[in-house]
């Protein structure tokens, strides 16, 4: 599926290999979709924070998850425009794979198996719980335990029939 999209740079990602030249995750008003722009299509790299026009990108899905991919026929545009983006809050049981945002509160704080983790738990709202991840990366720090918080733009990954959540693109703030 071929699609033009307009939308803002709300996160991105170290990419895990040289073929890949960019990634993150794009939203505009009516949700956010992680996005790949490949190496060899010579892209131009996009700013954080800023708004552009992505036209003739491939829509496909990556183990069950919604995924844009930029390629060589896909012209990239910035556009001027600073329209201020609300991500709508949905409940962990509303939760899809992709990209998500969520109350939530922070109900365990398990100790971590792996180095390059900084952080893993369970978050709950009052629709059910999942598991979080946060990976070691400048800027990212721990959530608190018995603390709520807003979570903008978590990747949402579905592992053996069950969703989880990776902080690393996400913004999170605490709720008073």
């Amino acid at each position: 599926e071929w699609v033009t999209i307009e939308g803002k740079i709300v996160a991105l990602t170290p990419p895990v290999t040289p073929s890949i030249a960019q990634t993150g995750i794009i939203a505009d008003s009516s949700g956010a979709i992680r996005f790949v722009a490949w190496a060899r299509g010579n892209p131009p790299a996009m700013e954080y924070g800023h708004w552009y026009r992505i036209e003739s990108a491939v829509v496909d899905e990556y183990k069950g998850t919604p995924n844009l991919k930029i390629h060589s026929g896909t012209t990239i545009s910035r556009v001027e425009e600073d329209v201020p983006l609300l991500p709508s809050i949905t409940t962990i049981s509303g939760l899809k794979p992709g990209v998500g945002s969520v109350r939530a509160k922070v109900i365990q704080d398990w100790e971590v198996s792996h180095d390059r983790m900084l952080q893993t738990g369970l978050l709950g709202d009052e629709t059910g719980t999942i598991k979080f991840v946060i990976w070691k990366e400048d800027g990212k720090e721990k959530l608190e335990l018995d603390t709520v918080y807003n979570i903008y733009y978590a990747a949402v990954d579905e592992y053996n029939g069950r969703l989880s959540l990776t902080l690393n693109t996400a913004m999170y703030i605490s709720d008073e």
